[in-house]
């Protein structure tokens, strides 16, 4: 399963990144950059629900990985924020706190 999904992913992917190259109209760079990163979040499901079957299966190495949760906020209120805008609703973050 994690072939066929992935290489046409990986496909996508690498044609955003191309065009990320190509383009200079910064309302295009948008979009791509916005097919992208969802790209890369059904990716991450992807391989979440392969980590599932490894742990169902007994074979799942666990690691440890630094995140930012204020990188996470801000990629959530920048995916989100078109959609929010198109139905005439304020997104904001806003961040207290170190």
């Amino acid at each position: 399963m994690s072939h066929e999904i992935r290489n046409p992913l990986t496909a996508i992917l690498g044609f955003a990144d191309v065009l990320l190259q190509q383009l200079a109209d910064d309302k295009y760079l948008d979009l791509v950059r916005i097919i992208k990163r969802n790209g890369e979040i059904v990716l991450e499901i992807v391989n979440d629900i392969l980590d599932i079957s490894k742990i169902e299966a007994g074979k799942l190495e666990v690691e440890r990985v630094e995140c930012s949760p204020f990188q996470i906020v801000e990629e959530v209120c920048r995916l989100l924020g078109p959609r929010a805008k198109s139905k005439g609703l304020a997104l904001e973050c806003v961040f207290d706190g170190p």
